[in-house]
């Protein structure tokens, strides 16, 4: 790259980390200027009135805004900008005083409709900053030549007029559209291969052939290529399998497919073609050699100079990774910069890190930023319509390490104090700024009764769920899903478009897909809920090649852009089940929990009444009772289970008096199980990786040497107010696994918390660090695992995360999977296992 492009590259990051240094100072400075900016509107006088602001301090400010002005969401400006939108007589500013000549529209993909936001100059020049800086830091690990080209799939969507003369189109159209596009490719010295006509042709497929075909000829000098979603770039190089010879007869003769009838677009896209049968000759040589590889490493054998591929690879995006992966061979992916509609929120500034851990520096003169703390909900069968607990927002300056929040915006454009719906999670600090791992919308998707699953839970069931795909030559394209309550009880359905030859993958393999989705869903309510038919057997519809495409054609129809396309995890939307619907060749119903049984099983309650035995022998004959009677209903009379529950739980209170056949609610995962017998007898889960065993590094206390029971992770370091606060809690035969991260300096578990544990019915917790209060602990009818013991106490600072994937031992460990432990060892299941 030229010296002058890096001397501006090094000259924009300095400028970040002079504000990153001091961001707390510059977001209240930041705050008093959207105030002064803003003051006069009529949003801000419903809550701040006539404010004299002028010789008031900034701090004062920021706490007198954030204590005044309420917490919003999105559809409490919508009456404002609606009236903005047909062209509002007032003669005070409703929002902003800045000119709003544009609305801004939101793909409508997640919320179900797009939502308008004014999009000012501001919108513009914070763009631009954005990629600038962005552009800086991808140069620093991925230099480019200067005056490169850049293979981008990118697209304007429809634009419409208001009722007020307003323009509304995506917020990329309107850049696309602007003077700051252009600034951008001469300031980054990088050039898009296609002409304005073909960002703005209005067809995405001719589009796409278009970016394709031109890409192509320009190929020796492309740097990268580039998309806003990776889903762009997975379709245009999907379309690319079946247009490849087309394109190279194009390239052979400097011809344009008739498949292009804008005459705009043609015109200028014929100005960059002349006959070159030696590129084409080449190209089709290479095509024929990648279709025999399942155009595996495409992107780096057809351009050959390219660094990287860049595009938004987070949140719903991860499912293409995969695909991604495989087409570009050992190129990097790097995860473009986080933002919304709303206002752009941090950049990129680690681009060698994958796209799974891609983390982003907030930028604090963009917008004024709170965080609203996030806590997991109790798992107590809650019918609470979220799966989190709130705290007051904190500013940028009090996040905290490793704690998840919801975003909080106060913006230039005009809104204030706004949720953003996006959960992050605070994984590092540059400067003085925090970084931000994307994790998922705010929004569950999933839910029918007490179950949470959100958009990130289903992304790891459908994961999980096509892993025995890959024994076969069967490929997930595409997914989305439905909570279906037309019938009684409702149950999950996951809709997928494989590619291969559906006939081929045996519906033995597709059930088994079918039944390890259902099993991966790990929600507390959910599993709860299946084991009691609250909920049905998951539901996997097979559906034709193409279907995904129609969901785009139809959002493409209602005017919106494939530059923005997220295909929606989760629908409701009639048109989009009906194309699901009738789309759909295959169907196929879970397995998983069938000891329960469905609506459709005979259900026989047997009374019984028997003997029992001494404690040696009770297990034998109570494991012998649920194995000859599974299929039915069984009911023990009171004082059977008094006796049962003395011999088994003498401490614990966690006992039904009634049992389903295959699931007992005293618990069968609270029945001993031996782990070697347990390794003996699923060779089969332990070489899939669903049934792992921990490093043999823990030592044994407690009274009870064999416990199990569903896994409740926690993750802190020398810091015990967490585990404290947990074991008070109700444990239902639960196990708390805490990763104090290996710490031998001091102890995060004492006596008092495990006979807190004893008495709510936990049936153990394994510690990765130190335990005290050995003698204590040692007396308690509970089965307790740690490292070793130490005297010293723990800090009591509260810092740690719950319900969240740890790694203890050499294994990763995820909430709701279940934990078996006796004297030979400790187990982790995927799943219950049965007796």
């Amino acid at each position: 790259m030229g010296d002058n492009n890096g001397h501006e590259d090094e000259e924009i990051i300095s400028w970040f980390e002079e504000i990153s240094e001091h961001a707390a100072r510059v977001q209240t400075e930041t705050l008093q200027q959207i105030i002064q900016l803003n003051l006069g509107v009529e949003y801000l006088k419903c809550w701040l009135g006539d404010l004299k602001i002028q010789d008031m301090d900034p701090c004062t400010l920021e706490s007198l805004y954030t204590s005044s002005v309420p917490l919003a969401s999105h559809s409490d400006f919508e009456p404002y900008i609606q009236s903005i939108a047909d062209g509002d007589p007032s003669p005070d500013p409703l929002l902003t005083q800045e000119p709003i000549t544009t609305l801004s529209l939101s793909s409508g993909t997640t919320e179900g409709r797009p939502k308008l936001v004014p999009f000012t100059h501001h919108s513009a020049k914070t763009t631009l900053q954005t990629f600038r800086l962005a552009a800086a830091f991808r140069s620093r690990a991925f230099p480019i030549r200067k005056g490169g080209r850049i293979l981008e799939f990118i697209y304007s969507s429809k634009q419409l007029k208001t009722k007020g003369g307003l323009t509304a189109a995506t917020a990329t159209t309107h850049y696309y559209a602007s003077e700051e596009f252009k600034i951008k490719q001469k300031a980054t010295k990088a050039f898009t291969c296609s002409p304005p006509e073909v960002i703005s042709g209005g067809d995405y497929s001719q589009s796409t052939y278009c970016h394709l075909l031109l890409g192509l000829v320009f190929s020796d000098q492309v740097e990268f290529v580039a998309s806003t979603f990776a889903y762009s770039i997975v379709q245009a190089f999907t379309a690319f399998e079946e247009l490849w010879e087309e394109i190279c007869e194009d390239i052979k003769k400097g011809t344009l497919s008739d498949r292009i009838t804008s005459p705009q677009t043609r015109k200028a896209v014929l100005k960059a073609l002349s006959p070159n049968p030696t590129l084409a000759l080449m190209i089709e040589k290479k095509c024929k050699v990648l279709k025999g590889l399942d155009w595996k490493s495409l992107i780096p054998e057809l351009w050959p100079n390219a660094k990287y591929v860049y595009s938004i690879m987070t949140g719903s995006m991860k499912p293409y990774l995969k695909k991604l992966r495989h087409y570009g061979g050992d190129l990097a992916l790097i995860s473009a910069d986080y933002g919304a509609t709303e206002s752009w929120i941090g950049v990129n500034v680690e681009p060698t890190l994958p796209p799974e851990n891609a983390r982003f520096a907030v930028i604090p003169t963009f917008s004024y930023f709170e965080f609203i703390p996030l806590y997991k909900q109790k798992q107590d069968y809650s019918f609470a319509v979220d799966d989190f607990i709130e705290a007051e927002p904190v500013p940028l300056s009090q996040v905290k390490m490793s704690q998840q929040y919801e975003v909080v915006l106060t913006t230039f454009t005009g809104l204030y104090r706004c949720r953003l719906g996006d959960v992050v999670r605070v994984t590092g600090f540059y400067r003085g700024t925090p970084k931000l791992t994307f994790i998922c919308r705010r929004k569950l998707i999933l839910t029918i009764n007490i179950d949470k699953n959100t958009e990130e839970d289903l992304q790891m069931a459908v994961e999980r769920g096509s892993w025995p795909l890959s024994k076969t030559k069967i490929e997930l394209v595409d997914f989305t899903s439905h909570a279906s309550v037309t019938n009684h009880p409702g149950h999950y359905i996951i809709y997928w478009e494989i590619k291969g030859d559906a006939e081929a993958a045996h519906d033995k393999i597709l059930t088994q897909c079918c039944r390890e989705i259902d099993e991966s869903f790990v929600d507390y309510g959910y599993i709860v809920s299946r084991k009691s038919n609250s909920i049905g057997p998951l539901e996997l519809c097979i559906v034709e090649k193409g279907t995904f495409k129609k969901i785009l054609d139809y959002f493409i129809a209602k005017g919106a852009a494939v530059n923005q396309f997220k295909a929606p995890r989760c629908t409701n939307n009639r048109d989009l089940l009906a194309i699901l619907e009738h789309s759909t060749t295959k169907r196929f119903r879970s397995t998983a929990h069938w000891g329960l049984y469905d609506s459709n099983c005979i259900r026989l309650e047997l009374e019984i009444d028997i003997c029992l035995p001494p404690k040696p022998h009770f297990q034998e004959l109570l494991s012998l009772i649920f194995f000859l009677f599974a299929p039915f209903s069984l009911r023990f009379p009171s004082s059977t289970l008094e006796k049962a529950q003395t011999l088994l739980f003498p401490t614990d209170k966690r006992t039904s008096t009634h049992h389903k056949g295959g699931g007992i609610c005293t618990s069968m995962a609270a029945l001993p199980l031996a782990t070697a017998e347990v390794c003996d007898a699923n060779s089969h889960l332990i070489s899939c990786g669903d049934l792992r065993a921990l490093c043999p590094v823990f030592q044994i206390y407690g009274r009870r040497q064999v416990f199990s029971g569903p896994i409740v992770t926690l993750k802190v370091f020398e810091d015990n107010v967490l585990v404290r606060a947990f074991l008070e809690e109700k444990g239902n035969g639960r196990v708390l696994v805490v990763d104090g991260g290996g710490s031998e300096r001091c102890a995060i578990l004492g006596g008092n918390p495990v006979q807190q544990a004893q008495n709510n019915g936990w049936a153990g917790i394994v510690v990765n660090g130190c335990i005290r209060d050995v003698d204590e602990i040692n007396g308690c009818d509970i089965g307790v695992r740690a490292l070793a013991s130490h005297p010293m106490k723990a800090n009591k600072k509260g810092n740690g995360e719950k319900h969240v994937p740890i790694t203890i031992a050499g294994t990763r460990i995820c909430d709701g999977e279940w934990l078996y432990a006796d004297t030979d060892g400790i187990l982790v299941s995927r799943t219950e296992l049965s007796v």
